[in-house]
Formats: structure tokens, sequence, C-alpha cells
């Protein structure tokens, strides 16, 4: 599953660790990050679910795109959330 990420105002230029400390904060107990890397101006971020999450799989994406955009903090906007 990715995320893909833009950082609001600074130099331009994404932060990939600082995004990637972001979605482990949105994420909690619901994932791991995998992965994140830059791609031009955002930064795409790869998670996985927790399996130890008691929800049935189509309620854990349809949590996750309510969710996850909601939470990012206003230093990043959500651009794009696919599974």
């Amino acid at each position: 599953m990715k995320i893909a990420i833009e950082q609001i105002g600074g130099n331009g230029r994404p932060n990939v660790d600082r995004a990637r400390e972001e979605i482990i904060r949105v994420l909690g107990f619901r994932g791991t990050v995998s992965s994140a890397k830059a791609e031009k101006s955002k930064v795409v971020v790869e998670f996985d679910v927790s399996p130890q999450w008691d929800l049935p799989l189509e309620e854990k994406i349809d949590y996750l795109k309510m969710w996850m955009p909601a939470k990012v903090k206003s230093v990043f906007r959500v651009v794009d959330l696919s599974f």
C-alpha cells in the first residue's frame, strides 16, 4: 500500500525522513512503513497494514482512506493513497 505526500512550504525539496516519520506517527498500531522515497516534489511511502488489527481487510482500507488524509499534519498534504 502506498501514500504519496507533498511537503507544504519549505525549500521545495522533499524531506524523506520527515515524511516517513509522519506516516509512522499516523499509522500507529495500524501498520508499519516498509520504504520511503522521493519522486519529484513528493514522497511516496509504502506501508503494510498490521495483521494484528482486528478488522476485515476491506474495513481497514476504508478506514485508512478516511483516517490518513485527516491525520497527516499541516506540514504535508496527501496527494494520493493507493491500496
